[in-house]
């Protein structure tokens, strides 16, 4: 086996109940495409329009920036981001009965919020202002109930 190289893969996994994932790491050797398994692959993301939704605040604890995205799955989305933003946190999600409601709601608040845009959806809110932008999420939801 001299020689070969080994790539290591973590990949984080729903353990079920909704709240806890687990992490599990894949040492693999021969890192040629065709042999990498195909279980260590990153889940795809749903698209259908029709299953709940979370539109969440993630806060960059280094630069104090927000984002304002949505997720069928929160906490997996910040720990993909925890990849690029290792300090990235997420402070607030808030389920929607549709992947299109929630859609909706992000791209009001991106508008709503836009003097404070950075790139994508990335905001400088000030931090004493963040509050606001849960409260505009939360009566967003209470129209829907």
């Amino acid at each position: 086996m001299s020689g070969e190289k080994t790539v290591f893969f973590t990949r984080f996994e729903d353990e079920g109940d909704g709240e806890h994932l687990c992490i599990r790491n894949f040492a693999i050797g021969y890192p040629k495409k065709s042999q990498i398994r195909q279980d260590i692959q990153p889940t795809p993301t749903t698209t259908n329009t029709e299953e709940a939704c979370f539109v969440y605040i993630m806060r960059n604890n280094d630069n104090g920036a927000y984002k304002i995205g949505i997720s069928n799955n929160p906490k997996y989305r910040e720990h993909t981001l925890q990849s690029q933003e290792p300090n990235v946190t997420c402070i607030f999600q808030l389920e929607f009965e549709s992947r299109e409601r929630a859609r909706s709601v992000e791209s009001d608040m991106h508008l709503k919020w836009a003097e404070y845009h950075l790139r994508g959806e990335w905001f400088a809110i000030p931090h004493e202002r963040i509050s606001e932008v849960m409260g505009d999420i939360i009566k967003y939801r209470q129209q829907t109930t």
